[in-house]
């Protein structure tokens, strides 16, 4: 079976983590940016008991740990900061992603829906929940979220490779191989996510190539396998460790 992948989220939540700090914190931050988790996080211990009431540097601290492989310690960093500062929309979306990583998905959707209440405009917590709900296999659900995020801005890349993604599930290569088409012709993106967007088209077009074959148009079939082979290439390019674009070169 071809892999496909659901991008992740907290990127986007770090965003909200270049507001000013207190001392020693924009350092941190720039180490964080710089992909150095240890040597940010030994800089948040520096400051940390002097601010540890802090939203920015409990929020760092979680980042850093999600980064390094600890999620519970990022957890326990954003209980804290949602604790003593409950308004905080962001720390209540970085606290969703995390669990929907875990596959505790009825208290990342709960979550994200209080983010949403705290925060209805920002189209990041709206992305979040759709996918959530296509985690848990809710693609009506979604594809209706994907569908008003699309709706108030046609070129947000996420929502396009989301429901991309979505009507491969249903079933539905063609379009989705043309939804995950228009993902790739926006700019913008890490390289990371416009790899796992490279291969998500990859399988799209196999299955499309699939579906051809067995309609009986052999040289259109053809040239979808080709292009699949082409979009692997891509996505093992920009990521040479992406794990699913790997794995479908290597089941080809």
């Amino acid at each position: 079976m071809k892999r496909f992948i659901l991008a992740g989220l907290l990127a986007c939540q770090i965003q909200s983590l270049q507001a000013e700090g207190p001392a020693g914190y924009t350092e941190a931050l720039a180490l964080y940016g710089q992909g150095k988790y240890e040597d940010s996080l030994a800089k948040v211990r520096n400051i940390f008991d002097a601010n540890r009431n802090s939203l920015h540097v409990r929020m760092l601290a979680a980042a850093n740990h999600s980064r390094l492989g600890r999620p519970q310690d990022a957890i326990t960093h954003l209980q804290y900061a949602i604790k003593d500062h409950p308004e905080s929309a962001p720390a209540v979306a970085m606290l969703a992603a995390i669990y929907r990583r875990q596959g505790n998905l009825g208290d990342a959707q709960a979550l994200i829906g209080r983010a949403i209440g705290l925060d209805g405009k920002n189209l990041d917590y709206r992305i979040e929940s759709a996918r959530i709900y296509y985690k848990s296999g809710n693609f009506a659900a979604a594809r209706r979220v994907v569908g008003e995020i699309l709706a108030q801005q046609s070129t947000h890349q996420e929502a396009l490779a989301l429901e991309g993604l979505i009507l491969l599930q249903l079933g539905d290569s063609e379009t989705a191989a043309f939804r995950l088409r228009h993902a790739l012709m926006q700019k913008g993106g890490s390289k990371v996510f416009v790899s796992d967007i490279y291969n998500n088209m990859a399988v799209a077009l196999r299955k499309s190539a699939e579906g051809l074959q067995k309609a009986g148009n052999p040289g259109e079939a053809a040239a979808r396998r080709t292009e699949a082979v082409e979009m692997l290439a891509r996505a093992l390019e920009l990521n040479p460790n992406n794990p699913s674009a790997r794995a479908n070169k290597n089941a080809n």
